[in-house]
């Protein structure tokens, strides 16, 4: 999906549905950003950290909080924007920190079950801290690179205190 992202994006596969699925502008090139980079984020976490707390957290944070943090902050921030960055809120910086912190502890139970990694008790304080961390990176405008500064952000934040 990632190589079909660029391929779509550089316009040498002509996908018009995937492009209005995928973009917000309808504009191909926005394949390029975005929906790119965060497919190049999956590939990376998987193939550095398969299995570990690290690279699943770092995931769910882009994925749940980035997530909810789009669909809360459009639903319910335009009063409230943060003074560093216009285009979102504190709402959705919030949904961010709820959503990726209960997400990678799902995950981490889970990864216990299967006997991958440690207890979510143990991880519950990194796992806050990494997706507080997260949500401040992924709050900064700079929105070409926030699906990879934020998940960036989380798994370092978890390596170091974690």
């Amino acid at each position: 999906m990632t190589a079909k992202f660029a391929l779509t994006g550089l316009g040498v596969i002509r996908q018009e549905s995937e492009i209005k699925l995928m973009s917000r502008t309808g504009k191909k090139e926005e394949l390029l950003r975005g929906p790119l980079l965060y497919g190049v984020v999956f590939t990376v976490a998987t193939i550095l950290g398969f299995r570990t707390p690290i690279a699943a957290g770092s995931l769910m944070a882009l994925c749940a909080g980035d997530g909810m943090a789009d669909i809360i902050g459009r639903r319910y921030g335009h009063s409230h924007k943060l003074p560093w960055s216009p285009r979102k809120s504190w709402a959705g910086s919030a949904a961010y920190v709820v959503s990726s912190f209960f997400a990678s502890m799902l995950f981490i139970q889970l990864f216990n079950r299967w006997g991958w990694g440690g207890s979510a008790q143990e991880q519950t304080w990194p796992l806050l801290a990494a997706s507080i961390a997260s949500a401040a990176a992924e709050s900064l405008p700079m929105p070409d690179i926030d699906n990879i500064l934020a998940p960036l952000c989380f798994a370092v934040c978890l390596q170091v205190v974690g």
